[in-house]
């Protein structure tokens, strides 16, 4: 019959002292505590290595790069950096910057 691990205990090794089962308790549960920090540190990074490489693609597909409207004297263009107002010949009359 095999005997189970318990708590992160190797219940094979003999253990001469409670010194030595008590060192294997602690540094267990430091270890256990280290591979949850990195495996978070390393979901975080994947997550924002994606956003990063994903982001601006997903971004031209759920917003279109240029918008334009057209009205009687003017004619109205948006694109993510600017806003550009034309009149009836094609000139620009007025060209806002969007600045964040």
């Amino acid at each position: 019959m095999k005997k189970k691990k318990k708590d992160g205990i190797n219940p094979v090794k003999d253990y001469q002292n409670k010194e030595e089962l008590q060192r294997e308790q602690i540094s267990n549960g430091v270890n256990k505590s280290r591979r949850n920090l990195l495996k978070f540190l390393l979901i975080g990074s994947g997550a924002l290595l994606l956003g990063r490489i994903f982001g601006p693609g997903l971004l031209k597909f759920f917003f279109p790069p240029k918008m334009e409207q057209d009205f009687n004297e003017f004619r109205v263009t948006k694109d993510r950096k600017e806003l550009i107002i034309y009149d009836k010949k094609g000139e620009e009359i007025l060209i806002i910057d969007d600045k964040k």
